[in-house]
């Protein structure tokens, strides 16, 4: 569809919104082929159309009324066409819209009235949306001529990486450009000016540049150059960028002169299915080559998860792995194992020599990956016990500066072991179904899981593209469940087991220093129809070590512990989807207590559960890596007090009875000390029962909250022969409530562990 679009693209008035050619003006007099299309359907019904854009912006009733559909198909048209412009300034500004704002009003009107400014070279079609009176408006400098949309030369919206002209001062063609500039770029001191030099000429004729460039890389003294981001950006452009598109019926034709210099000849310098499929179908031994070299050498730089050769490795893998890609579509193409698409017959053309180079450079590139795990493997360790040790010195740590500082070195492993887990399934990206072992298994479910699970979506935080990530998941789905069913078949009880149990390790964050040992549960498969198929949960405890048994069905309908639906990548506690944990819950000191977890811990990254239960009242959580569940309950409400009741009378000193005398000689210091101004913001009222009996050892005095007369907040204990008093705040838990200890004049009779200060003081 897309080779049939530009082909007739190169026709006359045959296609509607021509604007990428016009410069994105929105010209109605060059609008030929929409001109054409309303013209047609008014001569179908006999209507005498005058001002054909009046009519195609609606501004003409007539094409409403007759066809209801035209404006909701012209609408979805242009905003396709709209999100291909190269001139990012004509997009508004990020921001939350509803549907509405997208709603389209077009309407004809001069150039000058539509962009703000002169000059007026025509009519253009205006249309308003988004917040914006003309959507190709740049929103600079208006009201100005600069207003107007200035698309790239290129035709791209972003400049490829692969062009000289990108690094240099003056626009560079040929070769000979390079030679008559004075100073060339050095890529910050790290290319001589003659490599530099050899490098940009390569760039000049990109339909050879890529084994040339690859070239330039793979010696021992240049690999180092690939530190540099620039000359990254330089070598994943010439590899994996298409270049120049050769349309099918032009495939037999080829150049008479060399250079091609006129505009037909030069649109033969292009290629069917991008320049790396031709290369590896045409001469594949080079590339492979190249690239097992160019591994060979990255990994011998390989050394800490925390040194700056992991950026450059991992650079070099996608790479590898993406080359890969293309081997693994072309050998399959020849096979004929694409069910579907695949190079139209004659476009790739490859021969017997040429697929057994290709088989033998990809046999290497599989070698050379192995490796390449080893070192994953390595830095994945390396990040967990750094985790761990970051979390002990949040512990010990008593300045809360340092204990933030701990937590933001293991966000960071975090997203570090992310980025690493996503190379680990970039590297299983093209093992076949038939080359699916219990180690690539279990590999890309860890990955996955701990993806899933750890990762932070749509955050920027990995060196691919996400999309990436779920095309690998998608693309050995059915294999991994078609895995786990010969498993069952053949009774294979350790090893199904065991992938599963190293799955279930990953379910607990890196910085876990009490990690459950996940070989203690037994996994089993969720039977019932065939829409369960792929889902296996917890099924108890591990009852055996045997190499061969019978796997557990579990039914469909029971509610299990943990749950992996394999065919969603969904991990479920109890038929919940997974949470991180509140970060109230998290830093409450008894959770941290009870986990051993660093004080202070209150990342969300840190502990995974299932909502089991959420009201305005209280939050029932399930734990993902332990078998423990929390529940918090929210804070009562001041106004959920108890009522005074049988506190009636005002304590006040004078209106005290004779025998009440001891009672104000006890209290008076603590309410002097701490409820009154300025302790407090207004003096705290206590209130005392009606009568207090002549020979009472102790008396109770209840505070009310400031800000609700008539609720007991505090309540306080004075003892006469203890001379004592004792201090305790009503707080509620569950919504029921309860006394808790907060003061006492003396911690020898305290029923809570109270220490008291060891210095003189002359207040209580």
């Amino acid at each position: 569809g897309v080779l049939e679009h530009l082909a007739i693209k190169k026709g006359k008035d045959e296609t509607l919104f021509d604007w990428d050619i016009h410069g994105w003006m929105l010209w109605t007099e060059k609008e030929k082929g929409l001109g054409r299309l309303v013209k047609k359907l008014c001569a179908a019904h006999l209507y005498q159309v005058g001002d054909w854009p009046a009519a195609a912006a609606g501004l003409d009733q007539y094409m409403g009324h007759t066809w209801p559909e035209y404006e909701c198909f012209r609408d979805i048209i242009f905003w396709w066409k709209y999100f291909l412009c190269t001139d990012l300034n004509v997009f508004p500004a990020t921001k939350d819209y509803i549907p509405m704002h997208a709603y389209l009003k077009w309407n004809v009107a001069d150039e000058q009235n539509a962009f703000g400014s002169a000059p007026n070279r025509g009519k253009v079609f205006q249309l308003s949306a988004l917040g914006k009176e003309h959507l190709m408006t740049t929103g600079q400098n208006w009201p100005h001529p600069a207003n107007r949309p200035k698309p790239k030369a290129t035709g791209l919206r972003w400049p490829s990486a692969a062009q000289a002209s990108q690094y240099t001062k003056q626009p560079v063609r040929t070769e000979d450009d390079l030679l008559y500039m004075r100073s060339l770029p050095t890529f910050n001191e790290t290319l001589r000016a003659a490599d530099s030099e050899a490098l940009l000429s390569f760039l000049t004729v990109p339909y050879i540049r890529t084994p040339l460039v690859l070239a330039f890389f793979t010696t021992a003294d240049r690999v180092n150059c690939l530190f540099e981001p620039a000359l990254q950006k330089i070598l994943h452009a010439v590899i994996l960028e298409p270049g120049r598109l050769l349309a099918p019926k032009r495939w037999g034709e080829s150049p008479t002169t060399i250079p091609a210099v006129s505009t037909q000849e030069l649109e033969l310098v292009g290629t069917p299915y991008g320049q790396l499929l031709t290369e590896l179908a045409c001469a594949p031994s080079c590339i492979c080559a190249y690239m097992a070299k160019l591994v060979e050498l990255t990994l011998v730089l390989a050394n800490s998860a925390m040194s700056q050769t992991v950026n450059l490795i991992l650079f070099v893998a996608r790479l590898a792995a993406r080359v890969e890609s293309s081997i693994a579509l072309l050998m399959h193409h020849a096979d004929g194992k694409l069910k579907s698409g695949g190079p139209l017959p004659g476009a790739l053309p490859m021969t017997p020599q040429a697929l057994a180079e290709l088989r033998a450079g990809r046999k290497r590139l599989r070698k050379l990956f192995v490796e390449v795990d080893s070192w994953l493997d390595t830095w994945l360790e390396e990040l967990h016990d750094l985790a761990q040790k970051a979390m002990q010195r949040a512990k010990d740590e008593e300045d809360e500066g340092d204990a933030d500082d701990a937590q933001s070195m293991i966000d960071e492993y975090m997203r570090r072991c992310c980025n690493i887990h996503a190379h680990v399934l970039l590297m299983l990206r093209n093992i076949s179904e038939d080359e699916l072992e219990e180690t690539h298994v279990s590999r890309l479910l860890c990955s996955l899981s701990f993806l899933s699970l750890h990762h932070t979506w749509n955050a920027d935080h990995l060196d691919m593209p996400e999309p990436e990530i779920f095309e690998v998941y998608h693309h050995h789905r059915r294999g991994i469940v078609r895995w786990f069913e010969r498993q069952q078949q053949h009774r294979e009880y350790r090893r199904f087991n065991k992938c599963l149990q190293e799955v279930h390790s990953q379910f607990a964050t890196i910085d876990s220093a009490n990690a459950m040992d996940t070989a203690q549960f037994e996994w089993g498969a969720i039977g019932g129809d065939k829409h369960n198929a792929g889902r296996y949960c917890v099924v108890g405890p591990a009852r055996s070590t045997a190499e061969k048994g019978d796997i557990v069905i579990a039914k469909s309908e029971d509610t299990a512990w943990v749950e992996l639906n394999v065919q969603l990548m969904q991990v479920t506690v109890r038929g919940r989807h997974v949470t991180p944990l509140e970060n109230d819950t998290a830093g409450d000191k008894d959770f941290q207590d009870v986990m051993r977890l660093g004080e202070g811990s209150q990342s969300s990254e840190t502990v995974q559960c299932a909502a089991l239960l959420t009201t305005n009242l209280v939050h029932l959580r399930e734990l993902l890596s332990h078998p423990y569940r929390t529940t918090r309950w929210t804070d009562m409400p001041w106004t959920m007090l108890p009522y005074l009741g049988d506190y009636d009378r005002l304590y006040d000193i004078e209106d005290l009875e004779e025998h009440e005398a001891w009672i104000p000689e006890l209290f008076e210091p603590v309410r002097l000390k701490f409820f009154t101004v300025p302790t407090v913001q207004k003096d705290i009222l206590f209130f005392m029962r009606e009568e207090t009996h002549r020979d009472a050892s102790m008396v109770v005095i209840a505070g009310v909250h400031p800000d609700c007369r008539g609720k007991i907040w505090k309540e306080v204990l004075v003892f006469r022969d203890l001379r004592m008093v004792q201090v305790f705040r009503i707080v509620g838990y569950g919504w029921q409530q309860y006394r808790t200890f907060e003061y006492t004049t003396d911690a020898r009779y305290a029923l809570a562990e109270s220490q008291p200060s060891v210095q003189d003081r002359d207040e209580p």
